[in-house]
């Protein structure tokens, strides 16, 4: 994790916090079929409190949707 302060003689010192992930094994593969050449796919990932990965794309009318659940 990352921090930085800064601030001027006026303000109140602001934090920002940076997390950075650090890719490591491959969990799992989500295909979008009929999503097509050249199409854009929106993919939403979210990393539940209790360690499962939650993954969402889509693409137009084409939704897909996946779980892969911590070891």
């Amino acid at each position: 994790m990352t921090f930085w302060l800064s601030y001027s003689e006026e303000e109140e010192p602001e934090i920002v916090k940076e997390l950075k992930y650090v890719p490591g094994e491959l969990l799992g593969q989500l295909a979008v079929r009929g999503a097509g050449k050249g199409n854009k796919v929106e993919v939403i990932v979210n990393i539940t409190r209790d360690g499962k990965l939650q993954i969402t794309a889509r693409s137009g009318a084409v939704v897909v949707k996946g779980e892969v659940q911590s070891a």
